[in-house]
């Protein structure tokens, strides 16, 4: 049985949360010496904004040395899920399928993806993806809805039940779309051929 992670995001004091709440005390400060004290120049502002300079520097090194390490998570794992044919298990409750209308996937994110836009970002986090920017949508038979974050280990990791999927598409429960991209099927005769799976069971 194949099985993800849910993922239920918190505040974490992170390395970005420490130092960027660091930094703005260290300006607030600043403002409030020079715009309400009247102190325009002192050594004391010089050394304040020295600081804050300082903090940025660790925070800019510190990225670029963990530019190959995955992100700690900001929030924990709480529990997992799985699809199987008749039903999907959320923990320890057991959706039959008849329940269900309809399945959104997107999964786009996995642990080691490296964002593109690393450099430019103003974090100081790791430069690997923790891999939980991952999210199922359930919609019910009654219209309520459910909506699940959770954390992938690899790429086309939906690839491992593609069995359970074409049978999720087959019965309408997923859409052609959205399958074929979880399943990362990329030439037009994959395309074509799933896209016909529903003629074969009409």
């Amino acid at each position: 049985m194949k099985e993800f992670k849910i993922f239920e995001k918190r505040f974490i004091w992170t390395r970005t949360n420490i130092i960027n709440f660091v930094i703005l005390i260290l300006v607030l400060i600043i403002i409030f010496i020079s715009l309400i004290l009247k102190i325009e120049k002192s050594t004391l502002l010089t050394s304040l904004l020295l600081i804050a300079l300082a903090f940025y520097s660790i925070g800019l090194s510190l990225k670029l040395k963990n530019s190959n390490r995955v992100q700690q998570l900001q929030g924990r794992l709480t529990g997992k899920f799985s699809f199987e044919k008749d039903y999907i298990q959320i923990n320890e409750l057991k959706i039959n399928l008849d329940k269900v209308k309809k399945v959104e996937i997107t999964g786009i994110d996995w642990i080691g993806l490296r964002n593109t836009n690393y450099l430019l970002n103003c974090q100081y986090e790791n430069g690997l993806s923790n891999g939980t920017k991952n999210y199922l949508l359930i919609e019910y038979s009654d219209n309520k809805k459910q909506k699940i974050q959770f954390q992938q280990n690899h790429a086309c990791e939906f690839k491992e039940i593609e069995v359970v999927i074409k049978h999720y598409y087959i019965n309408n429960k997923i859409g052609y779309l959205n399958s074929v991209d979880i399943l990362c099927l990329s030439e037009q005769k994959q395309w074509d051929e799933f896209k016909n799976l529903t003629k074969h069971y009409n």
